[in-house]
């Protein structure tokens, strides 16, 4: 007796392993930008607290420029004359009413007030010290009142808009990680939520421990997350299921 034993046929499916991993971590700015005075005076006021968002452009602190706006005043006038005295010698020199020499002396001193007008208005601008990219201020190292010189540190902006998730991986797990491969993130400021990123970069050199480090990108538009929140990584999607077939 062979009883007859149902059979159903179905579709194959061809279906990727989705490697999981759990990490803790702790996010970090995207970037991290230093403001340095570019002019020496003392500063009048400061704008910016610890905490606050700066955006590009917005002013954080302004400098005495009483020098500055009198040398750019004056090298102001000096471009404006040379520039007429430049003209008139090419009028002149149509009609061969000056010399060669005397053309090119000319040229040579409408060159030289032109470039200390550009420098004595970059120095006028100076003055002003705006933000060079939008994001939050981590650190501020200067008051009203301070004295300026170039190159000194100023404000500390770190980028919020992408973080960036740094973790280390172990030998056996990173091979199977690629740049640009899909992650879920989640965090207990917001349980039950989970954020999604992307490898940005794997270290080929692991380091004593023989782990990888890996950076995971987030997108932080709506600025509800902050770098230094504790993070947990605990799903890393490979590719999205392939079928074959109908």
């Amino acid at each position: 007796f062979n009883p007859v034993v149902p059979v159903v046929v179905v579709s194959p499916v061809r279906q990727a392993v989705s490697p999981v991993y759990t990490e803790n971590g702790m996010l970090q700015p995207g970037s991290e930008v230093t403001i340095l005075s570019e002019t020496s005076g003392k500063a009048l006021t400061v704008y910016g607290n610890i905490g606050e968002r700066v955006h590009r452009g917005q002013t954080l602190v302004t400098v005495e420029k009483e020098v500055s706006e009198s040398l750019f005043q004056l090298a102001k006038m000096n471009l404006e004359n040379a520039e007429k005295d430049l003209s008139r010698y090419n009028n002149l020199a149509g009609g061969e009413a000056v010399t060669p020499q005397q053309l090119e002396a000319a040229r040579l001193k409408y060159q030289d007030a032109l470039t200390q007008f550009t420098v004595a208005k970059k120095q006028l601008e100076n003055t002003t010290i705006r933000a060079t990219v939008s994001g939050v201020i981590s650190k501020r190292m200067i008051e009203k009142g301070s004295f300026l010189i170039p190159s000194l540190p100023l404000f500390t902006l770190s980028e919020q808009e992408q973080l960036i998730f740094l973790m280390h991986i172990p030998e056996q797990e990173v091979m199977k990680l690629h740049s640009g491969q899909e992650t879920r993130i989640s965090i207990d400021a917001f349980p039950g939520e989970v954020f999604t990123g992307y490898v940005r970069g794997i270290s080929k050199t692991p380091d004593l421990a023989g782990r990888y480090a890996t950076e995971v990108l987030l997108r932080n538009t709506d600025g509800r997350l902050l770098a230094g929140e504790l993070f947990l990584l605990h799903n890393l999607r490979r590719r999205r299921i392939e079928r074959e077939g109908n």
